[in-house]
């Protein structure tokens, strides 16, 4: 689902740019996940996939496990491990009257053995398939290994940072934020004269 903004249509319309790349799906861990966050993500033209965990969306893991059946995928790959996919389309986020609507999916890795090894759950606004599952999962697990391989560079690769939650007082997060920001701004600066050469 992609919801123009007035930028981007400035760009096309106004500048004659294409901006079709900019269709971007807003990935965040389990502190996005509530409604005003989803609210905004949608306002501002972008989609979201954010992590869902059972202890902060009761209701809606209530109402998941209330369905007689629900779409599933299972696959075992080359190396034995078991792939599992469940999704389920238009579930309310949480119990009050204005709940938002959402698409919930649910991951679960085993191994040869048949013990799971890893399980994690999303809600987007992007309607979910068995065609479009396994990309969504893999975006939000994607997502989970960027921030961590990110803390873990400006933890201990000589930034001396320590990973800050973004729950700390008196503006850690958003020095956090800036930091990064500043990071891929250099990285976006240099990319046109790498891509050139």
């Amino acid at each position: 689902m992609w919801i123009p903004s007035p930028l981007t249509n400035l760009m096309r319309y106004k500048l004659g740019v294409s901006v079709d790349y900019l269709n971007q799906t807003h990935c965040g861990d389990g502190l996005m996940s509530h409604q005003p966050m989803i609210e905004t993500a949608l306002e501002q033209g972008m989609s979201c996939l954010f992590v869902a965990k059972p202890d902060d969306h009761k209701y809606l893991f209530e109402w998941i496990a209330a369905f007689d059946a629900i779409p599933s995928w299972e696959f075992t790959d080359e190396k034995g491990q078991t792939h599992r996919y469940i999704w389920q389309n238009d579930v309310p986020l949480h119990g009050k009257a204005n709940a938002i609507k959402v698409n919930f999916c649910e991951y679960q890795l085993f191994n040869k053995k048949g013990e799971r090894t890893y399980m994690n759950s999303w809600v987007t606004d992007i309607m979910l398939s068995k065609e479009n599952i396994k990309d969504m999962v893999r975006a939000g697990r994607c997502r989970w290994k960027i921030e961590n391989e990110c803390f873990n560079t400006l933890k201990n690769q000589g930034y001396d940072i320590e990973h800050n939650d973004g729950h700390g007082e008196e503006n850690l997060s958003y020095n956090m934020y800036l930091l990064t920001f500043m990071h891929l701004m250099g990285v976006a600066r240099l990319l046109p004269d790498v891509l050139a050469n």
